[in-house]
């Protein structure tokens, strides 16, 4: 029984090793094929795209593409944020640092949980049942310990859920600016008003706490470039969006959308019979055929129109021309003078005249 019991021990142990040898010579010849990069960040951010270099997560490494296609900060991070304000959250054995656009170590590796992008010169780091908000030159300023939620810096204030109901805003020395009691939900600051809601309602509150706009939307959004898109009734279910407010909640567009989107760059998407585009005085401007469409970014917004098997996606202009043709699986929105496309399981980065200039062969996974 003994040799039986170390015959199948051996023959474990060999076929563990094998798969082991199998997958590290996967991954070798991945990481060399170039092609199987993978990108799981959708937008250039400060000249820099988060990229990495295998499918599986347990074996991947991080690092970062410029718009010319080339690796600039190697694949060694087992994890890495997005560059805001010069920085990017890096993780590697366990530990959590800030590097430069140059890969350089700014804020030394610290033990945490999760370290956060960088929002009006703080970053959130967060350990165990700990919150600590750092500076740019990696000292804490403000350290939470009774929350159960905290976010980053939004219009000067974090906002913190105490528990349930109950949440507060605190500012960059951790002062506690406003306190609420007795709310289903809070939002961030967007444009001085944070969204709101009680038993089922939604409106909106000012920096003093104070309502500002009344709690009686079904549904609501933050505000966009001085509007909100709202719902007053829910019962009407081809209706998810009615119209839009300003921030002293007069109604400024026409009601009976079925859905509708932030205006960004004076427009805003909203689906009619079909979708289309509005101004902010309500008018319709952009009539289409298309299925879907994202708001303008950079003077282009990505449209699709569903199809037998398949959707399509490209780009209009503000006139509603369609300069990038509907050849792609799925698009997302320009930054930075470039936008991600996918095609037949490929994904790489266009500029605005359609041409590929990282071209379409790089795998794409969508971070959750």
């Amino acid at each position: 029984m003994k040799k039986i019991n170390r015959f199948v021990r051996s023959r474990s142990i060999c076929l563990f090793l094998t798969v082991m040898l199998v997958s590290a010579l996967f991954l070798s010849i991945e990481t060399k094929a170039g092609n199987m990069y993978f990108f799981d960040d959708n937008r250039f951010s400060e000249g820099l795209v988060r990229i990495r270099n295998s499918e599986y997560y347990i074996y991947a490494k991080h690092g970062f593409m410029d718009k010319k296609g080339k690796i600039v900060i190697p694949f060694e991070y087992d994890w890495a944020g997005r560059f805001r304000e010069g920085l990017a959250a890096v993780e590697k054995d366990g530990k959590w640092g800030y590097i430069d656009k140059e890969g350089k170590l700014i804020i030394p590796f610290v033990e945490c949980d999760f370290a956060d992008d960088f929002h009006e010169g703080i970053a959130k780091l967060e350990y165990g049942d700990e919150v600590f908000y750092i500076n740019k030159e990696g000292k804490t300023v403000i350290k939470l310990k009774e929350y159960e939620e905290a976010s980053a810096f939004s219009d000067g204030l974090a906002r913190v859920k105490i528990k349930y109901g109950q949440y507060k805003y605190i500012d960059k020395e951790g002062n506690v600016i406003i306190s609420i009691k007795g709310y289903d939900l809070a939002e961030d600051f967007k444009e001085g008003l944070a969204l709101v809601k009680k038993k089922g309602a939604f409106g909106f509150i000012n920096k003093k706490g104070k309502v500002a706009i009344p709690l009686k939307y079904n549904e609501a959004s933050s505000f966009s470039e001085g509007l909100a898109a709202v719902n007053y009734d829910l019962e009407n279910a081809r209706a998810r969006a009615d119209g839009y407010i300003d921030k002293k909640g007069k109604l400024i567009t026409k009601w009976a959308y079925y859905s509708a989107g932030d205006f960004k760059e004076g427009l805003a998407p909203i689906r009619d019979d079909r979708m289309c585009f509005i101004n902010k005085k309500g008018k319709k401007v952009i009539d289409s055929s298309y299925n879907e469409a994202n708001s303008f970014s950079e003077g282009m917004a990505m449209v699709e129109k569903y199809g037998d098997y398949s959707d399509s996606c490209g780009f209009i202009d503000k006139k509603g021309k369609l300069i990038i043709p509907l050849k792609y699986d799925y698009a997302y929105d320009f930054k930075e003078g470039l936008a991600l496309v996918m095609k037949g399981g490929k994904s790489g980065f266009i500029d605005k005249k359609g041409k590929a200039v990282i071209p379409i062969k790089y795998g794409y996974i969508e971070r959750k």
